[in-house]
């Protein structure tokens, strides 16, 4: 009884209704096939996942920025203390050539004075190489002993080859150790500005005592 009044009443309500305002699609399944297509979510959406999906993106990238900024730092701290031992390289130069010269001096001069006087600034000189060569392989420093000992200036060949040839071979010996000795002395004094071992400030206090040494050696008896 009630199912019929209620079937009633629903007519007399459609029939009240403007039939304009009547759906005109009233399948039972609209709801259904009408239904609006769900949006994918991509990985910045907010969703439920989104959130941290993007937290997580956020961290991976101020990681990266972080590392980066550390390991440029740090190369720019490393290069500005990295140790320079280009003039050391020279003053190692400098000793073998001075050795060199030395020991043709010695074989070739006839003064005593002038042999006495070469033998030795080469003792005083090749003590101080060997120390050097210490150094600079303690401190990580590779050195060709044999490219080393292969270098010379050649222009003290010759002068020395014309020296001889003109019977003046003792006294332009002479000039040519002295002008090799006080290169080197003026490099030796410019050591010493920037000392990192304990190591490095005995060396430099050898080479420079013995600096003294070589510039009071005398040159004639």
């Amino acid at each position: 009884m009630r199912q019929v009044q209620h079937k009633q009443l629903s007519r007399d309500i459609i029939s009240m209704m403007d039939p304009n305002q009547i759906p005109q699609n009233t399948g039972q399944y609209d709801y259904i096939l009408n239904a609006p297509t769900p949006k994918k979510a991509n990985f910045f959406s907010g969703g439920k996942n989104g959130g941290k999906k993007q937290t997580i993106l956020y961290s991976i990238i101020f990681v990266l920025v972080i590392v980066t900024i550390f390991v440029v730092v740090l190369s720019v701290f490393i290069s500005a203390n990295k140790k320079d031992y280009t003039l050391y390289k020279k003053i190692l130069d400098e000793q073998t050539e001075i050795i060199r010269i030395t020991d043709l001096g010695y074989a070739k001069a006839r003064s005593a004075s002038i042999k006495n006087y070469a033998t030795s600034i080469k003792s005083i000189t090749t003590s101080e190489k060997t120390d050097t060569l210490a150094y600079l392989k303690g401190a990580g420093i590779k050195i060709d002993e044999k490219v080393l000992a292969s270098k010379k200036d050649t222009n003290n060949d010759k002068t020395l080859t014309a020296a001889e040839q003109a019977n003046q071979y003792d006294e332009k010996l002479t000039l040519v150790l002295n002008t090799l000795v006080i290169s080197y002395q003026k490099d030796i004094k410019t050591l010493g500005t920037d000392v990192s071992t304990k190591t490095e400030r005995a060396l430099i206090n050898t080479l420079q005592v013995n600096a003294k040494v070589i510039a009071n050696t005398p040159k004639t008896q």
